[in-house]
């Protein structure tokens, strides 16, 4: 990650030399890692371009998250729990293999039939085993910032392939699913999880696959023109998310959350 962070400077240098705005853009150290910080959102985009023009070559492809704090790992929303053990890993992951398995006899509609109803579910407030990314720097910067009461917020910069040669599993959940989940394609919805059968403390963080992070500034949101009501469209216009807003969804993940010994309200809700 530092060598992307040190040939952008040194790519340039001639324009951090000449124009203020530039001079802004500086490398610093945060808990231990070192990442950017950038002063405006025009220079963010400049950067996710800069990191597709150079990784692309390398036969990668580049994507992007939005978090509102800083944090130097990335666990999929299932297992942000500190000191979780590989058992409880494994157990929560059979959990949302169950009730993925089990989610087409509740509803007839074909979407949820399909190898990517957890990543669809994730996206609706269920945690899963998946990770969030995009490929819009904007709908990441909004995510970063949207109800964040600090001072900044940060973009994480993420590869389909590490240096191990590890892969991430993508799922673009906008060409897999229509537009009656209407959330996925405003949101510009992608999901990642390690190409790998087994999981443990060691695979579940994916920082791995992070080239790179940006600090930006939480007064930035005042250049993103993107309402709530637009990220999160209603269920007059979601489909999908009528679907699960119905008591039907909410008793049966009672009923298998119950089975494995967890409470009514331990993947979140629906919303």
């Amino acid at each position: 990650m530092s060598d992307l962070l040190d040939s952008f400077f040194k790519d340039r240098s001639h324009l951090i030399k000449k124009y203020p705005q530039w001079r802004k853009v500086r490398i610093i150290e945060e808990n231990g890692l070192r990442i950017l910080d950038m002063p405006n959102l025009e220079l963010l985009a400049g950067y996710f371009g800069y990191l597709k023009y150079k990784l692309t070559k390398q036969s990668v492809k580049v994507f992007c998250r939005g978090e509102r704090s800083f944090h130097k790992t990335t666990n999929p929303k299932l297992f942000r729990d500190e000191n979780i053990d590989d058992d409880e890993i494994n157990k929560r992951k059979q959990l949302i293999d169950e009730i993925c398995s089990d989610l087409p006899s509740w509803y007839r509609a074909s979407r949820f039939k399909k190898e990517d109803v957890g990543p669809l579910l994730q996206h609706y407030g269920i945690s899963t085993y998946w990770l969030d990314l995009v490929d819009n720097i904007f709908t990441a910067v909004w995510f970063a910032l949207f109800n964040n009461e600090g001072k900044f917020g940060y973009i994480k910069f993420f590869v389909n392939k590490n240096e191990n040669n590890d892969e991430l599993i993508i799922r673009d959940l906008r060409e897999n699913h229509s537009s009656l989940s209407i959330r996925l394609h405003c949101q510009h919805g992608i999901s990642a999880r390690r190409n790998s059968s087994n999981f443990s403390n060691r695979t579940i963080d994916l920082s791995d696959f992070m080239v790179a992070m940006v600090r930006i500034p939480v007064s930035s949101k005042k250049d993103i023109n993107i309402s709530k009501t637009y990220m999160f469209p209603n269920a007059d216009l979601d489909n999908t998310l009528k679907y699960l807003k119905k008591p039907k969804f909410f008793k049966n993940i009672s009923k298998m959350l119950n089975k494995y010994g967890y409470s009514s309200n331990f993947l979140g809700e629906v919303k």
